[in-house]
């Protein structure tokens, strides 16, 4: 009687209570930025528009809540930047193009369930690479007010790495033994070394596979 009483719990089980410890997870990405408008010194400005790029999650889980892994994303939005001229008797310039976002960190996954549902929360930190595509002849060899990194007086670089981190709030689902699925809301900061730190939201979707 007892046997049979626990051989009929057991089928009751919730699906994926147990699947994920121990495992890994590898996942392809689907990140779409929102569109932004940053504001900078002397009038200067930078906006960027929506942009859908990917990315690729690879982690541990080493219970049922804790997991860590790493995360490289690639996106290619388009933005427009005003550059403001130091000199008042300049003109201002503007740049319309498509930068270059790659990303790679160490992040950290907290599964507030048990279950194959839960609702997570995750944060992460490593570096971004920003590549503007801007060539010298675009920009007069001058000093200006960049909205992301202040008074700049050399032309001959549009590209930085910078130290970057990030948190999202999500929702993961175990489906089947093998299959995951994530959808997040998240925003990653870009420490550029100027007054304000710049930051970017985005919305992630993830698709992968449990081994």
């Amino acid at each position: 009687m007892a046997l049979a009483f626990q051989s009929h719990a057991q089928s009751f089980r919730v699906p994926g209570d147990d699947q994920r410890s121990g495992k890994w997870d590898v996942t392809f990405q689907l990140i779409t930025n929102e569109s932004k408008t940053f504001s900078g010194e002397a009038g200067s400005s930078l906006s960027i528009r929506q942009r859908t790029g990917f990315g690729l999650g690879v982690y541990k889980n080493f219970n049922q809540h804790l997991a860590l892994g790493v995360d490289f994303a690639f996106s290619s939005p388009r933005y427009t930047a005003t550059l403001q001229p130091s000199d008042p008797n300049d003109e201002a310039v503007v740049i319309d193009h498509r930068a270059n976002f790659v990303t790679g960190q160490l992040r950290g996954t907290w599964n507030i369930l048990k279950g194959n549902l839960t609702p997570y929360v995750d944060v992460g930190g490593g570096f971004t690479f920003v590549d503007s595509n801007v060539v010298d002849s675009e920009v007069p060899p001058t000093c200006w007010w960049d909205p992301w990194y202040g008074t700049i007086c050399n032309t001959s670089s549009y590209n930085d790495t910078n130290f970057s981190y990030s948190g999202s709030l999500g929702m993961r689902w175990d489906a089947g033994r093998s299959v995951v699925l994530k959808l997040s809301y998240g925003t990653l900061f870009i420490d550029t070394g100027a007054s304000s730190t710049p930051n970017l939201n985005s919305l992630k979707f993830e698709i992968g596979a449990r081994y």
